[in-house]
């Protein structure tokens, strides 16, 4: 059975969904809107309160996104040096020659927001592969750790992931809102996330704000039910794989160490790259994502011209 209408508990902020004849038989008061699709029926659900649900772009481009990550980029340590420099008269001179004028080339056209991001990730996986494949000087066994990189610190990293689980589940409640909107949210489904959630202790939600693994635990329950878009929308085992490798990132990220390889954070970031295209998300999250990956970007770019630095002076690593 589908949830296809707004509702709101008795606490007024989410309870369990409740079905007429079955347990207590009570019904929640109707406050919300019906959808196109969706038919009135005895079974009800209580989801949300007094905010009214809404989709990922009306939600997104409603209020403005901030990001510490932005900011912090553009600081000393972080930035790339370079010393300034005019070149007056000559190739790529302020001043041209008079009889050397040449015809301007056209201008390549430019790549798309996706394929922008796209190149970014590849380029962050590549800068992780090259250091971890350094080779290990002097035939030093106690040296063969340095293959795991660890560029970011616990600041950084801190910030990165801060940023990152934020924005994925604000991705996920969007996203599972506009399906429960078009009635695909199964409330048999939902109420056995909720039992759970509660079963473990942990406060009520407004909306589906819960933590990541549980959102990714609701939408994997309704793989049949939820409509997916991207070009592995049509491939149940590629929508199988996605979730359950951001399920597995999930968890890693609850467990908040702060060192975590840049192998690691390099795929956690792709995966997420992956579950966005999935969602379907709007632009604005997309573009949340790509800051977050120059961050990281940046801090890899950073640590790897430390590291040739301090080879060309022959102090040890």
């Amino acid at each position: 059975m589908s949830v296809s209408e707004q509702f709101v508990g008795g606490d007024g902020v989410i309870s369990t969904p409740i079905a007429t004849g079955v347990g207590t038989g009570e019904k929640a008061e109707v406050i919300g809107h019906r959808t196109a699709d969706a038919k009135p029926s005895g079974e009800y659900a209580s989801i949300l309160a007094d905010t009214p649900l809404q989709a990922d772009e009306a939600g997104v481009a409603s209020r403005g996104m901030y990001s510490p990550l932005t900011s912090l980029c553009n600081e000393p340590r972080f930035a790339t040096m370079r010393r300034g420099h005019k070149v007056m008269v000559g190739q790529n001179g302020w001043l041209e020659r008079p009889g050397s004028i040449a015809k301007k080339p056209e201008q390549p056209k430019k790549a798309g927001f996706f394929d922008s991001l796209k190149r970014i990730a590849k380029e962050v996986a590549d800068a992780t592969e090259m250091k971890s494949s350094r080779r290990v000087k002097g035939g030093e066994r106690g040296r063969a750790s340095s293959r795991v990189r660890i560029s970011l610190d616990p600041r950084e990293q801190s910030l990165l992931y801060c940023e990152l689980e934020f924005l994925l589940t604000s991705a996920l409640d969007c996203y599972i809102n506009s399906q429960f909107n078009a009635g695909r949210l199964d409330a048999d489904k939902y109420k056995k996330v909720v039992d759970a959630w509660h079963q473990k202790g942990r406060p009520k939600v407004v909306g589906f704000r819960y933590d990541l693994e549980t959102q990714l635990d609701l939408v994997f329950l309704h793989m049949k039910d939820f409509r997916f878009y991207g070009d592995r929308a049509s491939v149940p085992a590629a929508i199988s794989g996605i979730l359950e490798a951001m399920r597995v990132n999930a968890r890693a990220l609850r467990v908040r160490t702060f060192c975590q390889p840049d192998s690691v954070m390099a795929k956690q970031l792709l995966d997420s790259q992956s579950l966005l295209n999935l969602l379907g998300s709007a632009e604005q999250r997309q573009i949340q994502l790509a800051e977050v990956v120059q961050f990281f970007k940046i801090v890899l770019e950073r640590e790897h011209k430390l590291q040739r630095t301090e080879e060309v002076r022959g102090l040890p690593q």
